[in-house]
């Protein structure tokens, strides 16, 4: 690695860096070969540097590359690397953003999150808040056997005859010829080209927050805090440890009401613990949460799926204010909040004027 790879591709221009390792000492149990992790990555980059000093390089902290409290601005003497991070599934919020941020100000450093993933109502906020930072990203993985809940940009399918590797492999089971195996894994090296690959749309849309994409209500704008982006008034932390500080109200979805039985949404009971894939978001009068809409070339409407009984909601897309009631809402429905001929970084901006209402997702079509 400290020779060669430098030889070949020190004047390769497609090449961003060079990563040295991944995911090193991800176990509390290996931090004492700390010391050792840090000479081997300081004598791979005197190694380089002696060959190529134009081309990056990539490190990871301890912990699943979740740590970065190891380096010292000096691990490269001409100044060209990056720290790398990894994220999967941690809530997206300061909570996850924000010791990644001091890093990066403490090394005088850019930040590349170079593995992350998650359901779609993850990835539209934690990868907008990425974007929001300047820390470049990588999806894992770029393609992926096709599966229920895979993030991934692409999806493959198996070739036929597969199983039967799988099946020798962990099971056990009788062991194919030289010949089947050939046949099979060429089927597989057809099936993975990109030709052959589907294109999953969503998850591409949620990634960018673009084009006919859902946002998870409580994945309300924050960078521009309090006041800015959002405002609440619930006096109480939320249950579900994400974005405590708000003062948003969040509960788990549950049963609809029936409608002869409809309670105060205030006083609807607080469940003991969260899932962010489940959360609504709860808001009350003169409360209001914004929501930055990314890009989509062409008409379209604003949908939110919510309930509430009794609610008037002023909507604000860009300059343009609508007024929505809410009236006899016991289930969630779809309601039309606005339209748009197009969306560039466009704000959208919910504010409740007289009741309450419960908001599970924002729907752009």
């Amino acid at each position: 690695m400290g020779t060669s790879c430098p030889y070949i591709y020190k004047d390769e221009p497609c090449i961003a860096g060079y990563e040295l390792l991944n995911e090193p000492l991800a176990l509390p149990k290996w931090d004492y070969m700390i010391p050792q992790l840090i000479s081997f990555y300081k004598r791979c980059i005197q190694r380089i540097r002696e060959i190529d000093q134009k081309h990056m390089i990539f490190l990871q902290g301890h912990r699943f590359a979740k740590r970065a409290d190891i380096f010292q601005r000096d691990m490269d003497p001409f100044n060209n690397w990056v720290l790398t991070m990894h994220i999967y599934e941690d809530l997206p919020d300061m909570d996850i953003i924000g010791p990644i941020l001091e890093e990066r100000e403490r090394l005088d450093v850019p930040v590349w999150i170079g593995e992350t993933g998650g359901s779609k109502h993850w990835t539209v906020v934690m990868y907008d808040l990425l974007r929001r930072y300047h820390m470049g990203y990588n999806v894992f993985t770029y393609k992926a056997v096709d599966r229920k809940n895979a993030c991934t940009l692409a999806t493959y399918k198996l070739p036929e005859g597969f199983s039967k590797i799988l099946n020798y492999v962990f099971k056990g089971e009788a062991k194919p010829t030289f010949k089947e195996s050939k046949d099979i894994f060429n089927r597989y090296l057809k099936n993975v080209k990109f030709a052959s690959c589907t294109l999953q749309e969503q998850e591409a849309n949620a990634i960018l927050r673009k084009n006919n994409v859902s946002i998870p209500a409580i994945g309300y704008d924050i960078v521009n805090g309090p006041g800015k982006d959002y405002s609440g008034i619930y006096p109480y932390c939320s249950f579900s440890g994400y974005r405590r500080e708000c003062h948003m109200q969040m509960i788990l979805e549950q049963p609809a009401y029936e409608q002869n039985e409809f309670k105060q949404i205030a006083l609807t009971p607080v469940p003991k613990y969260g899932d962010y894939n489940n959360l609504m978001l709860v808001m009350h009068e003169d409360e209001f949460v914004s929501y930055t809409l990314r890009e989509k070339e062409n008409k379209g409407t604003i949908y939110a799926k919510m309930k509430g009984e009794h609610c008037i909601l002023d909507v604000q897309l860009g300059e343009v204010h609508h007024t929505i009631h809410v009236d006899e809402l016991s289930e969630l429905k779809k309601i039309t909040l606005t339209s748009f001929n197009e969306l560039n970084n466009t704000k959208l901006i919910v504010r409740v004027c007289e009741g309450s209402v419960i908001i599970k997702t924002i729907i752009i079509e």
